[in-house]
């Protein structure tokens, strides 16, 4: 599913599948995360360290938004330390330019992550 969200005269696509996820920005996510399997939003995934099945992915997808060249993805990330994250990055010619990570507080909908940015609520991940 996607669709199109205004916010402050921008334009903004959100998508809730997981092949909205453009390859180069999902290999410099493996580059820093290891394994960057992940599911669609309500499908099952590892959410804790007690491995049900091994075969399932550690991440679930919450959104992806996406404005020009820029992509966002807010995933949830499984395991011991169940954490949600926001990354972004600018990708030109199917090349990821820069990226970044954020720890945030678990959300839902676009419009939570958008009060955390202009209320600077963004943790940056330093490892």
């Amino acid at each position: 599913m996607t669709e199109n969200f205004s916010h402050q005269q921008a334009e903004i696509q959100v998508s809730y599948k997981k092949s909205s996820i453009p390859k180069a920005f999902k290999k410099a996510l493996k580059k820093k995360f290891g394994d960057f399997r992940i599911a669609n939003p309500n499908k099952n995934f590892r959410s804790t360290d007690v491995k049900h099945n091994p075969l399932s992915p550690s991440k679930q997808l919450v959104f992806t938004i996406k404005k020009d060249n820029f992509y966002g993805i807010v995933f949830i990330n499984g395991g011991r330390g169940k954490s949600t994250y926001f990354a972004f990055s600018e990708i030109l010619s199917g090349k990821e330019i820069n990226y970044q990570v954020f720890y945030i507080k678990s959300i839902e909908k676009p419009d939570e992550l958008y009060k955390l940015i202009e209320k600077g609520n963004l943790n940056p991940v330093d490892w």
